[in-house]
C-alpha cells in the first residue's frame, strides 16, 4: 500500500481530512475549477506550495490525497507556471522511494476534470504516524509490541495481532487506537 492510500484510509477512520481551521471555523485553501493533469503535473491557482498534502475530487483517474513535488518538465521548453499565481506541480503519493531522482513517473497520461483541491495541513506528528501504520500493514511481524498469533495453512503462514479479550485478531485502527485518537473527530467536513 501507498503513503497516500495509507493516509486517506487513516483521515477516513479518524473522519479528520485537516481541511479546516477550527479556530476560523472554516476551511483551509481550496480551489474549484477545471483541472488537467499530464503525466502527473498539475497547475494550480492559490497558495499551494512544495510540500504541500492535497485532497483532489472530481477526476475520473486523479481523485484522492496527494504531496505537491516539484513539477517533471513536460517539454524542454517547458518552463514553472507563475503567471497569474499558477503554478506546476507534480503529485506524488509520498513514498521517499516512489520517484528515483525524479525520473520516474508512476501517473502517465492526461485527465482532465471538474473538480476541487482542498489544501490538507495535518498535524505534524500524523503523517510519521501514517508511516508507521504502513509499515505495519505491510510487515505486522515487525512490531514486536503487539500481541501476535500465527496462523498456518499448508505452505502459507501470516502472523496478526490478537486481542487479549477472546484471541481474536486485531483491524490495523485496533493496533494503533490509543494514538489515533488524538486526530478523532465526530464527523467529517467532506467525503473522500
Amino acid at each position: 500500500m501507498k503513503l497516500n492510500e495509507t493516509i486517506l484510509e487513516v483521515m477516513r477512520n479518524v473522519c479528520n481530512f485537516f481541511d479546516f481551521d477550527d479556530r476560523k471555523n472554516e476551511p483551509y485553501f481550496r480551489v474549484e475549477g477545471s483541472f488537467e493533469v499530464v503525466d502527473g503535473n498539475v497547475v494550480l491557482d492559490g497558495d499551494f506550495a512544495v510540500g504541500d498534502w492535497i485532497a483532489v475530487t472530481g477526476s475520473r483517474g486523479f481523485d484522492g490525497i496527494y504531496l505537491l513535488k516539484e513539477a517533471i518538465p513536460l517539454n524542454e521548453g517547458d518552463a514553472p507556471l507563475e503567471m497569474c499565481g499558477a503554478q506546476r506541480f507534480r503529485l506524488s503519493n509520498g513514498d521517499e522511494e516512489e520517484n528515483l531522482l525524479n525520473l520516474i513517473n508512476p501517473f502517465e497520461g492526461v485527465d482532465s476534470f471538474v473538480g476541487v483541491v482542498n489544501l490538507l495541513i495535518p498535524q505534524a506528528r500524523f503523517i510519521p504516524l501514517c508511516v508507521e501504520i504502513k509499515n505495519y500493514m505491510n510487515n505486522p511481524e515487525n512490531f514486536p509490541s503487539a500481541k501476535t498469533g500465527e496462523n498456518v495453512i499448508g505452505f502459507y503462514s501470516w502472523t496478526r495481532a490478537m486481542s487479549s479479550k477472546g484471541g481474536k485478531p486485531l483491524t490495523v485502527f485496533q493496533v494503533f487506537a490509543d494514538r489515533l485518537v488524538a486526530f478523532r473527530k465526530m464527523f467529517t467536513t467532506f467525503k473522500m
